[in-house]
């Protein structure tokens, strides 16, 4: 399923999206992917993890799916740590 995902296919990256949902900026990073080619569930989960998520925490998850894009980061947070998670709130 990942190489579907860092393949550009939005049913892939909503899928690892829900697998990584107890990293919020993980999560985030896929679904934004997927949002983005209209996958509307991933739009919808997108925004409400955006709600209790840090500011700091979407900053890091954009920088992450910007990497995704590019290819510059490893999509697996078990291979990179993306840092202690935030308490919930802005």
């Amino acid at each position: 399923m990942r190489a579907a995902a860092e393949g550009g296919y939005a049913d892939a990256q909503f899928s690892l999206a829900t697998e990584y949902m107890s990293r919020d900026a993980y999560a985030y990073a896929w679904l934004h992917l997927a949002a983005e080619q209209g996958h509307e569930e991933a739009d919808r989960r997108r925004q409400t993890l955006w709600e209790y998520m840090t500011h700091d925490d979407v900053s890091l998850a954009e920088e992450l799916s910007a990497d995704l894009t590019r290819g510059t980061r490893d999509p697996d947070p078990e291979r990179e740590a993306c840092g202690p998670r935030s308490a919930p709130g802005r």
